[in-house]
Parts: structure tokens; C-alpha cells; sequence
């Protein structure tokens, strides 16, 4: 994973539905291509942050996000904006899919992207 810490993800995709038997099959970016992903993840926060009550860090902080996967690795999303207590406006980001590891660039969640590892 790319953000420090471990990332517990959530993940639903809108419209992805398949029955699994013992092992999932791989997944393809043309598989997500077209659809909706919906996330919850739960971040350490640093050292320093607001929230984080020890010297390496504490409290998690939760992301949540909206996100339209288009082609090219180019995404619309969204995330939820605590302080104003409503999701930011829509906007283009990057995402990407490299074996089973899915990432994506987030607002608010700062430079690195949240990857997951999808099963």
C-alpha cells in the first residue's frame, strides 16, 4: 500500500456481481471501466495530525469516497468533507489497476493515492 499505515477498505462496486467459488477470478480494468465505486477506509493518522495521540500517530481516520471509473485510468470522485459535513464537488483524478492492487487519487486524503488489494 501506498499511504502509511495499513488501509481497511471497504469496497462495493455498483453493477460488479459475481458468484465466487474458493477463489475469486482476477479482475480487469475493463471489468471497472463504466463503474461506481464506493469506499470506506480507515487510515492511522501521522504523528502531528489532529486526532493522532501518540508519538507514532494514533486514531484512524476514515475516507470515504465516491468514484465514476472512466477509461484511461481517469476517474470522477468524491469525498467526504468532515468539516463541511458534505462530499467535495466531483473531480478527476487518476486510478489504476496493477495485478490485484487497486488505487486511486482522493481529495482531501493528500498526495498518495489509497490502494487496495481487491479478493
Amino acid at each position: 500500500m501506498r499511504r502509511a499505515g495499513t488501509v481497511f477498505v471497504a469496497l462495493w462496486f455498483i453493477g460488479i456481481a459475481a458468484a465466487w467459488g474458493a477463489e475469486p477470478p482476477s479482475v480487469s480494468p475493463s471489468q471497472l471501466v463504466g463503474n461506481t465505486l464506493s469506499a470506506v477506509a480507515f487510515v492511522p493518522r501521522p504523528a502531528g495530525m489532529p486526532g493522532a495521540t501518540g508519538p507514532n500517530g494514533g486514531e484512524l481516520e476514515r475516507i470515504m469516497l465516491q468514484a465514476y471509473l472512466g477509461t484511461d485510468g481517469r476517474a470522477l470522485v468524491r469525498a467526504w468533507d468532515p468539516s463541511r459535513d458534505a462530499y467535495t464537488a466531483p473531480a478527476e483524478r487518476r486510478w489504476s489497476l496493477n495485478g490485484a492492487t487497486f488505487c486511486v487519487d482522493v481529495p482531501l486524503a493528500g498526495p498518495q493515492p489509497i490502494c487496495a488489494d481487491i479478493h
